[in-house]
């Protein structure tokens, strides 16, 4: 063994990094910890997310990075992913930005406060996304994240999103934020794990495939061109429910207070589960605020589910019972 020390540098993973020191017949490790980085995306024309001239720096993020699109506005640039692409987060400040996805693309952050997935972070922010093929993996997904910021996401044909956390248009999946818009179109595919949350600020219009656990809608407004399938509840607190399609849940929820609720369109609703009208206030009396079926909307108890009530008194309804135009199926229970 030659007497001179040598060193040698190999890399086990992107931030991970082993150092070898041989020195003489002696034999020692050293493992250091590289810190997450944020790291900006450069190239205006766009370009393939893995070569790592089309970013700040020349590094390519990796798996504990988070990507940042923050170009300003301007024409519209491609990202492709050629290769099997991994981030802890991806964060869409401003400008417009299509994802091709020849291979899928995730983004796994779980840190709480954190969405994996931001499209207008920040107050001024103005940023649209469109996915126009492939998969995309996320965790928690914000779209207009924060009070003043904008943000805007497109699910184009053959392209998919799937969240294993919850999403919130026009805020995060618990706080309401900024202006969010949100459009799956025909042949595109959401999937929520969680909570599909749309605020006063967000419009959520799904012309293609939608599966969630809960969709609640608290002031924002969504248009359901397609069968929706929500396998837990769906959660009407105020805003509107419209479209030409349909929706069905395990139950439906009415939130209560003077809050308006409408269910527009020709859209229809089926409870298939057990649902209920219910103050969402604190006070000791019940205000169930109003709840409107437009000329068009039908709103469906099915066959063995129950809906209740919670107030003083009785409302009786026949079997069909139009209303304000719309029409009140009620082949289960009503309470």
């Amino acid at each position: 063994m030659p007497n001179a020390t040598s060193l040698v540098l190999r890399t086990v993973s992107r931030r991970t990094q082993y150092v070898r020191l041989l020195a003489g017949v002696g034999l020692a490790f050293a493992t250091f910890e590289l810190s997450a980085a944020d790291i900006e995306w450069s190239n205006p024309g766009g370009g393939d997310f893995d070569v790592s001239a089309n970013w700040n720096g020349g590094v390519t993020p990796g798996s504990l990075d988070t990507a940042i699109f923050n170009l300003g506005a301007g024409p519209q640039y491609i990202v492709r992913f050629p290769v099997i692409s991994a981030t802890d987060r991806a964060i869409f400040r401003s400008g417009q930005v299509q994802l091709s996805m020849g291979t899928p693309y995730s983004v796994s952050g779980t840190t709480a406060g954190q969405p994996s997935l931001v499209i207008g972070q920040l107050a001024g922010d103005t940023a649209a996304v469109s996915l126009s093929r492939g998969t995309l993996n996320a965790v928690d997904v914000a779209i207009g994240e924060s009070s003043g910021s904008d943000g805007s996401l497109s699910i184009g044909f053959g392209s998919s999103l799937s969240s294993t956390g919850s999403l919130g248009v026009g805020g995060t999946a618990t706080t309401s934020g900024g202006t969010g818009q949100l459009t799956v179109t025909f042949g595109g595919s959401l999937s929520v794990a969680n909570d599909l949350q749309v605020w006063s600020g967000g419009t959520a219009t799904i012309s293609g495939s939608l599966n969630t656990n809960q969709l609640l809608v608290n002031g924002g407004t969504f248009t359901g061109n397609s069968t929706a399938v929500v396998s837990g509840a769906v959660v009407l607190n105020s805003g509107e429910l419209n479209g030409s399609g349909t929706t069905t849940a395990t139950g439906v929820r009415l939130g209560g207070s003077f809050a308006s609720k409408t269910l527009g369109g020709t859209h229809t609703l089926v409870n298939n589960g057990l649902g209920r009208w219910t103050d969402t206030s604190s006070s000791s009396s019940p205000v169930l605020g109003s709840f409107l079926l437009a000329t068009g909307a039908t709103f469906t108890n099915a066959s063995g589910a129950e809906f209740r009530i919670d107030r003083s008194g009785s409302l009786t309804f026949p079997h069909s019972r139009t209303l304000a135009g719309g029409t009140f199926n009620n082949d289960g229970t009503l309470v």
